[in-house]
């Protein structure tokens, strides 16, 4: 069933569910935590790089 016909940049919640569920399952609770916060930081930080932020400190 396609709920959505064009995702583009992002994703369905199901999908991301399932990512979740199947990481935890695989790594256990809190093999989970530190790759979803590792994953977290990475887009962070790709995100301020990408804005030019980088670097700065207030």
């Amino acid at each position: 069933m396609n709920r959505r016909p064009e995702l583009g940049e992002f994703t369905s919640v199901a999908a991301l569910t399932a990512i979740l569920h199947g990481t935890r399952d695989t790594l256990g609770e809190d093999g989970a935590k530190v790759i979803l916060i590792r994953a977290g930081k990475h887009v962070g930080t790709e995100i301020v790089t990408a804005l030019g932020y980088a670097g700065l400190r207030d």
